[in-house]
């Protein structure tokens, strides 16, 4: 290693400072990469004419000009959708009775009421509000 005194030493620096991060100018102004092209590579293959027959089949049908309102549900304090007025209560679970499961062993236990359930031979029964099974309708003939 060469030891260089005051003057000589500090020049050295200046230089080796200068030269840090600089570009040499032998290869001109750069641009970025991604900036070289960007106007031809932005641009999309579609003609920008709008009476192409696509373009009409598209936009065919005009916006709806009025806003549709959904009427709003009432909520239970829980914040649970509560039921509107004026509709049905909700049909009850039921116990089907001793004699309707004697009679219908294939029911099950605990029903909705008015409930329609079928049977192995495809008889239909209903069960009502006090849990006794009835024939919904008659059972099918044979031919």
């Amino acid at each position: 290693m060469v030891h260089l005194a005051g003057a000589a030493r500090e020049a050295l620096l200046d230089l080796q400072d200068d030269a840090v991060g600089r570009i040499p100018e032998c290869h001109g102004p750069q641009k970025p990469p991604a900036l070289e092209g960007a106007s031809e590579l932005n641009r999309t293959n579609r003609s920008t004419d709008a009476s192409t027959r696509s373009t009409q089949r598209r936009f065919r049908h005009q916006p709806a000009t009025e806003t549709r309102h959904h009427p709003t549900l009432p909520l239970t304090a829980e914040g649970i959708p509560a039921a509107l007025p004026g509709t049905r209560l909700p049909s009850p679970a039921v116990f089907v009775s001793d004699e309707s499961r004697a009679q219908y062993p294939w029911l099950p236990r605990r029903v909705i009421a008015g409930s329609v359930w079928r049977g192995p031979g495809h008889e239909q029964v209903k069960v009502n509000e006090n849990g006794r099974a009835v024939p919904s309708r008659s059972p099918p003939q044979a031919r």
